[in-house]
């Protein structure tokens, strides 16, 4: 056998070191891909979670989720909508897809809460509902009335307030109507300021009672939409609820919860008469 030269093993002990970091480097590369495609899966497990429309926190059936996917998926080929950016829109047009499928199924949902749970504005769902109930044809573009009683028990039970509290609130919001001291105030304000109205007089009842819900004419009321009284004492049991659940629940302002409120104080005995009777 010829004698190998020590040149030749060292030649030899490189190449083969050379392979194996060259071998380890492939290994490094699989193992990066793979890594990326476990992103890439978590990625879109992540946006299964999270839909452009969040309908879970709206409290709506998956079916009217589905169906607002469903019918983006016809629109977007439609040329009138072709022409408005159907994909970097998207979460706008399902927004307002999910907005006339509320209206023409009767859930009670206002325009602000679906801004919230699609981080959408208002002008944008305004500007997309209108284009699909030109599209869409008269099916979408007609809806019943959802009526104010819908919209307060619903609100009420999202805040976990006694079904009375709904029903007061009703009450509230149509005698204010009624009396025309609500002109120029947007619906769902009226509705928010009824309900804290009720449980804001009911936690403080035997005070408000013994006064005969009559309160000084010249009561203030706070930014924070609280009643400035002087020795107005808490009752017990009370409603766990404040303007800032009200207001969090409802997408609703505490500022325009407040400028309802105003108009509320002046005519309190007339508004909440008897109606917090059975439970002095």
């Amino acid at each position: 056998e010829k004698a190998v030269s020590p040149a030749v093993k060292v030649c030899e002990a490189e190449v083969e070191a050379q392979g194996n970091e060259a071998e380890v480097e492939t290994q490094d590369n699989k193992v990066e891909i793979q890594d990326n495609k476990v992103e890439t899966q978590d990625n879109k497990a992540e946006a299964e979670e999270k839909p452009l429309v969040d309908w879970r926190a709206l409290d709506l059936p998956e079916s009217i989720w589905l169906e607002a996917l469903e019918l983006y998926d016809q629109v977007k080929l439609l040329k009138a909508v072709q022409n408005r950016q159907p994909v970097r829109m998207k979460h706008a047009i399902l927004a307002a897809l999910v907005v006339s499928l509320c209206r023409t199924n009767c859930y009670p949902r206002t325009i602000a809460q679906i801004c919230t749970a699609s981080n959408t504005t208002k002008h944008e769902i305004h500007q997309y509902l209108r284009l699909m109930k030109q599209v869409l044809g008269k099916q979408y573009a007609s809806s019943q009335p959802v009526t104010p009683s819908a919209f307060l028990h619903r609100w009420c039970s999202v805040l976990e307030l006694p079904l009375w509290v709904a029903d007061a609130a009703t009450t509230v919001h149509d005698r204010a109507d009624k009396m025309a001291i609500v002109q120029g105030k947007t619906p769902p304000g009226v509705y928010a300021a009824s309900i804290w109205l009720v449980v804001w007089c009911y936690n403080h009842r035997h005070s408000l009672d013994a006064v005969g819900f009559t309160l000084p004419g010249n009561t203030t009321v706070t930014s924070a939409c609280m009643p400035n009284v002087p020795n107005l004492q808490k009752s017990d049991p009370m409603l766990e609820c404040s303007p800032q659940h009200v207001s969090d629940k409802g997408s609703i302002g505490i500022p325009t919860i407040t400028s309802v409120f105003k108009r509320f104080v002046p005519n309190l005995k007339a508004l909440v008469d008897g109606l917090l009777d059975a439970h002095m």
